[in-house]
């Protein structure tokens, strides 16, 4: 086992894995320093639906976020077996429906996807017999089946990630970096600490080591609704935006995709509120009825091109800029990570500067 001083700056979704794997590493010196309490609800994570949507995450991310995330499902397999959660993990597939009027459009976000992708049979287009065999509760003429994306109950995710850590780290709340040294030196609360490495999963609380980081708003809207049946992840497809509903248990929904270029915490807004309520009764108008249970809103870190960024220098390395990809690339980052401190590897070189 190693005795490496390492100190892993946020308990994020970032920091929990990256400390999760060190441990299962042989780590034993390890410590993990948030500025928040240890449910952290300033974290993007806390509120996210958890999409593993590889290919629908290509239209915008392009071809990097493609091969990011295309392993995801299986780490996480992997991930949440160690967990003990495996039934956090939805890999069902996802679907992709449209309303009649926009439906001739989705061929070309498709077409995106087959570009970004290289690929032509990640998908099934299915006739209206066909996508009542797989989800009997939709009423569309037809649809894009994805099957090999899915997505995580993230909340749960993130407190199973907790309950892993809690005895095998140092975990310190309330702990506030004001700065962070490449030499291995973080004042923390005042105090000045030295350490072997320093791993910073901040977001944006790293805007000393990335001056261009900005804040993008999510909002979330969480549902209880008894009269739906949905067992995979469902996108709405229109030519402005994507609206996605991911079951969990217990027939509860999360229904989101709001994006929003401000760094702005405050309550969900009526107009993402009546846009995205609008959309789920689009796709199943059993939602009319459903009961509110929570609305959420916070901010992802992004950089100038939306895109995912390791920065290594002596004895920091700092990991940011997971905009709306954070489970899905999250996974691939973190190996990414911990196979480069285990023996030097850098396998996806276009993320490291």
């Amino acid at each position: 086992m190693s005795e490496t001083k390492i100190a892993i700056l946020g308990s994020g979704l970032m920091g929990r894995l990256i400390a999760m794997r060190l441990h299962q590493e042989g780590f034993t010196d390890l410590s993990l320093i948030e500025k928040d309490g240890a449910q952290i609800s300033s974290s993007p994570a806390m509120i996210a639906a958890g999409m593993l949507a590889k290919f629908s995450e290509s239209v915008m991310g392009g071809e990097l976020i493609y091969q990011l995330g295309k392993a995801s499902i299986s780490l996480w397999r992997n991930y949440l077996l160690k967990l003990k959660a495996q039934h956090l993990l939805n890999d069902s597939g996802t679907l992709l429906v449209a309303q009649a009027k926009f439906f001739s459009e989705t061929a070309h976000y498709i077409s995106k996807i087959s570009f970004n992708t290289a690929l032509d049979n990640y998908y099934q287009l299915l006739a209206k017999p066909q996508l009542s065999q797989l989800e009997p509760d939709l009423n569309f003429n037809q649809a894009y089946f994805l099957p090999s994306e899915g997505a995580l109950d993230a909340p749960k995710v993130m407190d199973s990630l907790h309950d892993y850590l809690v005895d095998k780290v140092n975990w310190r709340t309330n702990s506030a970096v004001s700065s962070v040294d490449s030499a291995g030196v973080v004042i923390i609360n005042g105090n000045t600490e030295n350490f072997a490495m320093i791993l910073d999963c901040r977001g944006l609380g790293a805007k000393s080591i990335y001056p261009q980081l900005r804040g993008v708003r999510g909002e979330i809207i969480r549902v209880c609704a008894p009269d739906v049946r949905l067992s995979r992840p469902v996108r709405l497809f229109h030519p402005r935006h994507n609206i996605y509903i991911v079951p969990c248990s217990d027939n509860h929904y999360v229904i989101g995709a709001t994006e929003l270029e401000t760094l702005d915490y405050s309550p969900v807004t009526v107009r993402s509120t009546m846009d995205l309520l609008n959309c789920a009764y689009h796709i199943h108008p059993g939602f009319a009825e459903a009961r509110i249970t929570s609305l959420a809103s916070s901010c992802r870190p992004a950089l100038d091109n939306n895109l995912p960024q390791i920065k290594k220098q002596n004895h920091l390395i700092a990991i940011n800029g997971l905009y709306r990809h954070g489970f899905l690339v999250a996974p691939t980052l973190t190996e990414e990570i911990i196979n480069y401190l285990k023996n030097g590897t850098q396998q996806f070189i276009q993320v490291w500067s």
